[in-house]
């Protein structure tokens, strides 16, 4: 199994552009020609699923299988996306594409922003004692 650090993500570069779905997709092409893959099973979850989607249909002859777990399209999310989603949870969509502000309030505090997701999204979880 190989797990790719997809581009712009964990401790992969951050470059201004190039962080695409087409440019992933492409990237785990040559990660496939890189260590002698003709065909795989792909198993992407959330952006993962959406690079997964272009590359099965960009690179049909090249996937054996195709999972996609957690994934809305991001046209979906654009096209309704509003204060009041904004306000039941989705806030962090707008955030997290500040370039370099969520780093900049985050980093050295990854436990207080984790536990509040793991909290706040987590099924069965109610504010309160």
């Amino acid at each position: 199994m190989i797990a790719p650090d997809l581009r712009g993500y964990g401790d992969t570069d951050k470059p201004v552009s190039g962080s695409d779905k087409r440019t992933m997709a492409n990237d785990l092409v040559a990660l496939m020609d890189h260590l002698g893959h003709e065909r795989i099973v792909l198993i992407g979850h959330d952006r993962g699923a959406h690079v997964g989607t272009r590359f099965a249909k960009d690179h049909r002859d090249r996937i054996d299988r195709f999972v996609a777990m957690d994934n809305i399209p991001t046209r979906i999310v654009a096209d309704t996306y509003d204060a009041t989603l904004a306000r039941q949870g989705y806030w962090f969509f707008t955030f997290l594409g500040v370039p370099d502000l969520p780093e900049a309030f985050i980093a050295g505090r990854e436990e207080i922003w984790l536990t509040h997701f793991y909290r706040r999204l987590s099924f069965g979880w109610r504010e309160g004692p």
